[in-house]
């Protein structure tokens, strides 16, 4: 459609030892709520829902979770020439998590953050943004994205708390 081109679009990282795919049933309610998706695999990652990491498996090189920013780097550089008119969001996931805070920081492309868990834990507090939301779940959590994942109504107040977020970008 036309104004697809100027949908928001979301830029999802995955966890450590994951893949794209982590996103494969999170992201399919994303676009319900009217963005476009983007989920890549960065070159540190590893098995997921059957499938390998292709940008792992493709470099045969150990990878340390800092050496993925350039990836997240990119698929922003991508977004960026491909939906000049769009909002976007860096959503990231344990490691990656951090990873768009940093990307984030770096580039004033970047609308929204959404970061599942990651491992700075005291860096919401050193945000310099005064528009930020800390989400803590009422019971115990799941690690990164998969949160999302968690079985019919033991995800519900996670995602309440991302269509919450992600209707500021509407």
């Amino acid at each position: 459609a036309a104004d697809d081109a100027a949908r928001p679009i979301i830029l999802a990282f995955h966890q450590a030892n994951y893949n794209r795919l982590e996103y494969r049933e999170i992201a399919p309610r994303l676009v319900k709520l009217g963005f476009s998706v983007l989920a890549i695999d960065q070159r540190s990652g590893g098995n997921y829902g059957g499938e390998e990491n292709r940008t792992a498996k493709e470099s045969k090189a150990f990878w340390t979770y800092t050496d993925a920013l350039p990836d997240l780097e990119a698929a922003l550089e991508w977004a960026r020439a491909k939906h000049p008119k769009s909002k976007i969001i860096a959503w990231g996931s344990s490691y990656s998590a951090s990873l768009v805070i940093v990307l984030a920081a770096k580039s004033h492309d970047v609308a929204g953050v959404m970061a599942f868990s990651p491992g700075e834990y005291m860096i919401f507090k050193a945000l310099a943004s005064s528009d930020k939301i800390q989400f803590v779940p009422e019971r115990f959590g799941v690690h990164g994205s998969s949160a999302l994942l968690q079985p019919q109504g033991k995800s519900d107040e996670y995602w309440k708390a991302v269509e919450t977020f992600l209707a500021k970008f509407d």
